[in-house]
């Protein structure tokens, strides 16, 4: 059995990890600006398209960044009520 003090400090978040979270979304950011940025000249479809991709996929992580960092510090209470009741064992 925790003790109230200790299951308050498991629900808080990992403060260090949103922070390294925080600085991963703006160099996925930057990366995928600067990717991008290079693109403007290129002019083989074929590598541009892969750069383009690589924009894209840093665009993504920055998002999925974000949305870790949210499911860390949010509770949603709508995912909590649409959540079935557990089975019971027969």
């Amino acid at each position: 059995m925790f003790l109230e003090s200790e299951m308050q400090v498991m629900s808080r978040p990992n403060e260090k990890l949103v922070e390294f979270m925080k600085m991963q979304i703006q160099n996925e950011n930057a990366i995928a600006k600067s990717v991008l940025e290079g693109t403007k000249n290129i002019q083989n479809p074929p590598v541009k398209a892969v750069l383009r991709g690589i924009s894209l996929d840093s665009t993504k992580h920055a998002e999925l960044y974000q949305s870790a960092i949210t499911l860390l510090t949010m509770t949603s209470q709508a995912m909590a009520a649409s959540m079935p009741p557990p089975r019971q064992a027969p």
